[in-house]
């Protein structure tokens, strides 16, 4: 026991200076934005064009996926065996990155109107910009999506190092973006950063865990493991829905 006491101290610590270091990267990101670019209309741009991506991973994809897949996976391994929770698992894999891919393409189409909604104070070169921005980093709403498919995968095996690791790279590339890209390329350079750290660590979170977790050719969306996942999100969905929406319309 003193010895588990003793890994699970350590591992605690370790996820301690992650969380803290990637805390630090991220006010460097802010500062060094703030230093290039200042509080002018391209920061407004750039910072709603970030906003929608992140609140549509953090609400629709994370809070229903990472609340769901977690438990329905350690049921359905517990029920059969590992191998036919991880074949079925494959489908939800498929499921969620067309869905993703959906979502994004809806997204994509539709950003003048979101952007023109969500931020209504922005006009002319400043809402164009803003637009701009939001196309060029559409791609991240599928990244991060799989990226917290990911998370949860690893979080059912108890391991949080990787996912923690892989965390970093975000504000590591948008820095090295910021500081080594051309200053003429203006803030997209900032845009090619993000989506740089967003691809890198869902490669490394998808990488490093290929041996229990393989992506299978496997489109059977009917499968037990898929349909309880579908089952258990509605729930959540509602629930989310309904607290977002009710300080949106007292606002």
């Amino acid at each position: 026991m003193p010895g588990a006491f003793r890994k699970i101290s350590d591992a605690s610590i370790l996820l301690l200076i992650f969380f803290l270091a990637k805390s630090a990267l991220s006010i460097a990101v802010r500062s060094s934005t703030a230093k290039f670019f200042g509080a002018g209309d391209e920061s407004d741009a750039y910072f709603a064009a970030f906003t929608v991506p992140q609140q549509i991973s953090d609400f629709f994809i994370g809070g229903i996926l990472f609340l769901v897949i977690i438990p329905v996976f350690l049921k359905r391994k517990a029920e059969t065996d590992e191998e036919t929770a991880l074949k079925d698992v494959a489908g939800l894999l498929n499921l969620a990155a067309t869905a993703l891919l959906a979502v994004t393409a809806l997204y994509f189409i539709f950003i003048p109107e979101i952007i023109s909604f969500v931020f209504p104070g922005f006009k002319g070169a400043k809402l164009e910009l803003a637009i701009s921005l939001s196309r060029l980093f559409s791609p991240a709403l599928i990244l991060m999506g799989l990226s917290v498919v990911y998370i949860s995968f690893y979080h059912a095996y108890r391991e949080f190092l990787v996912p923690s690791l892989a965390s970093l790279l975000f504000p590591l590339a948008s820095l090295f973006s910021l500081w080594a890209l051309p200053p003429e390329w203006g803030i997209d350079r900032l845009v090619y950063g993000n989506l740089a750290g967003c691809l890198a660590g869902l490669a490394i979170m998808v990488a490093l865990i290929q041996k229990r977790v393989r992506w299978q050719w496997n489109w059977n969306f009917r499968n037990p493991l898929v349909v309880q996942s579908l089952i258990l999100a509605w729930p959540v969905l509602i629930n989310g829905t309904v607290s977002k929406v009710i300080p949106f319309v007292q606002k």
